[in-house]
């Protein structure tokens, strides 16, 4: 049991620490970046906005998406028109969707999954009836965190392609460089809020779950099951 409890305790630890790394990050270059887009609007060079990747971290791939002409669509055959359009569609979103989401749902994954075998090996003694409840939270804490990165995500993305249509040689008046400055702001605050609130719960849910086990030992369990009636034994 203490090797299940100590794995899912540090897959635990590392989700947390991973959540709050990406959002660090994501905020410093949101920051960073937005004090940029603002310099350059004041000062009437403003023109184009960057991409989403530039807030929100690295992304999963950098691949660059096939182009054909309409004719050479129309002419293909349907699986590969399909092959064709899900290929782009997979570099479009993994040109999108930043790495730390990757490594959060990992992490996320493996929590979930050292749990499983920790709770087949957990007696039901009365000091672990509510272990479980930091389960509970850090998988709320990282559906906020992830629901926060996918909101800032799609709102940049859809205000980015409507603000670069422009031609690059034409660039924003004072007032509209700075309007555009606010909306990308609010695009991205709303979503990285939440995701703060995802990166608070799971560090209260590691701070439980540490909590919940420190008074928990081998000994005790072992102990509890031996005393146990035989049909209770597989109550688990």
């Amino acid at each position: 049991m203490s090797t299940w409890k100590g794995i899912y305790l540090t897959c635990l630890t590392l989700l947390a620490i991973a959540l709050l790394v990406s959002f660090a990050l994501a905020t410093y270059n949101t920051i960073s970046t937005i004090g940029q887009i603002r310099d350059q609007a004041t000062s009437e060079r403003l023109s184009r906005l960057p991409g989403v990747e530039t807030f929100l971290g690295r992304p999963l791939s950098a691949s660059s998406m096939e182009v054909k002409k309409k004719d050479e669509i129309d002419n293909m055959k349907w699986y590969d028109r399909y092959a064709f359009n899900l290929k782009n569609d997979l570099i479009f979103y993994g040109n999108s969707i930043p790495m730390s989401l990757l490594i959060a749902t990992i992490l996320m994954l493996l929590t979930i999954l050292s749990a499983y075998f920790f709770r087949r090996t957990l007696v039901a003694v009365s000091e672990s009836r509510r272990s479980f409840e930091s389960l509970m939270m850090a998988i709320f804490g990282y559906g906020a965190f992830v629901l926060g990165f996918v909101f800032s995500w799609s709102n940049y993305t859809a205000l980015a392609a409507q603000a670069n249509t422009r031609p690059e040689s034409a660039t924003y008046t004072y007032e509209a460089g700075l309007a555009v400055v606010d909306q990308v702001t609010s695009s991205l605050s709303v979503g990285l809020i939440v995701a703060f609130f995802g990166v608070l719960i799971a560090l209260f849910a590691t701070f439980r779950a540490y909590r919940a086990y420190s008074g928990l030992n081998l000994r005790e369990a072992d102990y509890a099951y031996r005393n146990l009636p035989p049909f209770a034994r597989h109550l688990r």
